[in-house]
């Protein structure tokens, strides 16, 4: 698996690294986003830019707050 693309703003990350992080692929992260009875995590994704191929980002705190409710531990295994 390549390494996920990183987000120039340190507050932000990319689906590459939200996926990497939560143990998803990228594609399964895009499908939830979808879906009405996933987590309201994915939901929180926003674009950077106005074009529909616009890249996906979240903000790292909302992924780190994801990641403690799930697991227990945030972002890097932090408890």
């Amino acid at each position: 698996m390549s390494p996920a693309r990183k987000s120039l703003n340190p507050a932000q990350m990319t689906l590459g690294e939200v996926a990497e992080a939560i143990g998803m692929s990228a594609y399964m992260v895009r499908m939830s986003r979808a879906k009405s009875e996933a987590h309201p995590f994915f939901r929180k994704a926003f674009k950077t830019g106005t074009g529909r191929n616009s890249p996906l980002r979240w903000w790292r705190a909302d992924v780190d707050d994801y990641l403690r409710e799930i697991s227990g531990r945030g972002i890097g295994g932090a408890a």
